[in-house]
């Protein structure tokens, strides 16, 4: 959603300003000073959106992937190469692979990184929701051979695009869940993702003593609940604590427990308001790791 306010003159050249940002985002409020709402000009951008969104939906796979997929992956930082049998794996540093063989079939795009198999795309038109094809991504995996094995899969991490948010499932643990991503990930964050083990650090952070002296007990209640709750996979949690019981105080208590057990390595604390922003800084900055 793109907000734009128009203090320009008339003779400025707003079309070419709405072709740019349609070209990247799904919808544009248009706000014009120098004119009435429901002018030629709103109408104009609210069309040039719907035609650009049913031209979108009716390409065809083959277009989707030529037109929508293959750039994302391109800037992703893969290379897309057709499969080869004269070429060994080991002359693959971070390519997708396209139609590469399994037992069940050729995969749209298989991902190899540093010379072994790490991921499969299962690639869909856009009329087809990419959650409903990511079955088809399994069936694939569970045909491949490689240096990986997990739940019988030959790839941990799987994949399903339409051209929009891809989704994703990592299939190294049976209580992880598909779900959106923003983009594909980069060789460097498969890197760090193969090198990530969840399970000894979610082990390490729940025999971490809880013991920060100024922790009251209902904060040392939420901590349990929260690291509880990424042990068992799930990845949203709500805590609702009242006013004035210390809600700044035990997340940032659990942001270090988190990056201590290796359990994460970068935390976004998101405010609203400046004056809750400065009040995190302040929090952050007379908190004692170990008092």
């Amino acid at each position: 959603m793109v907000l734009w306010h128009n203090n320009t003159p008339k003779k400025t050249n707003r079309i070419s300003f709405v072709y740019y940002v349609l070209a990247s985002t799904s919808f544009v409020f248009f706000c014009d000073n120098n004119s009435k709402c429901c002018n030629c000009t709103d109408f104009m951008v609210f069309l040039f959106f719907r035609v650009n969104s049913f031209e979108a939906h009716n390409m065809n796979e083959e277009c989707t992937r030529k037109q929508l997929i293959d750039p994302q992956l391109r800037e992703a930082g893969w290379e897309i190469l057709p499969h080869s049998p004269a070429l060994s794996l080991t002359n693959y540093r971070s390519v997708a692979i396209t139609e590469y063989p399994t037992d069940n079939g050729p995969a749209d795009y298989t991902l190899c990184l540093d010379g072994q198999l790490v991921g499969v795309i299962e690639a869909k038109k856009q009329e087809l929701a990419a959650q409903e094809v990511l079955k088809q991504a399994e069936r694939y995996a569970q045909g491949l051979k490689g240096n990986f094995q997990f739940n019988g899969y030959g790839v941990p991490f799987l994949y399903s695009a339409s051209g929009q948010s891809p989704w994703f499932r990592d299939v190294r643990h049976s209580l992880n869940r598909s779900r959106t991503i923003a983009r594909f990930h980069t060789p460097d964050a498969i890197r760090e993702l193969l090198s990530k083990n969840s399970d000894d650090a979610s082990r390490q952070l729940l025999a971490m003593p809880n013991d920060n002296k100024f922790l009251r007990y209902y904060q040392k209640d939420a901590n349990a609940a929260v690291e509880k709750a990424i042990a068992d996979r799930k990845r949203q949690m709500l805590v609702a604590m009242a006013t004035g019981t210390g809600k700044t105080f035990t997340t940032v208590n659990s942001i270090y427990r988190l990056i201590k057990s290796g359990l994460a390595k970068r935390i976004l604390f998101l405010v609203d308001r400046r004056a809750l922003a400065a009040q995190a800084v302040r929090a952050f900055a007379a908190y004692e790791a170990e008092p």
